[in-house]
């Protein structure tokens, strides 16, 4: 958590899910519960963002290998056939 001031006050209601999350996050309070989540969210969003590139990378390459493997398998029967 950052050693800035907290300026900023406001009063929320939330569910009792909502509730049960954060009590497991690290922090003393419900404030430093809150601004460790938003912060680890934001601070972590590239990180999300790469993996998600690369995940899809990987699924289009996986794509493009089962297209390719369903190719040969249509060769290979037609070429059976006669």
């Amino acid at each position: 958590m950052a050693d800035t001031a907290r300026t900023n006050h406001t009063t929320i209601r939330y569910s009792d899910e909502v509730k049960e999350l954060l009590e497991g996050i690290r922090g003393n309070s419900f404030g430093d519960k809150f601004e460790n989540v938003v912060l680890e969210y934001f601070r972590s969003q590239e990180d999300r963002e790469l993996r998600i590139k690369r995940l899809d990378e990987k699924i289009k390459e996986r794509e493009m290998l089962l297209q390719e493997s369903f190719a040969l398998m249509s060769k290979a029967s037609n070429l059976l056939r006669h």
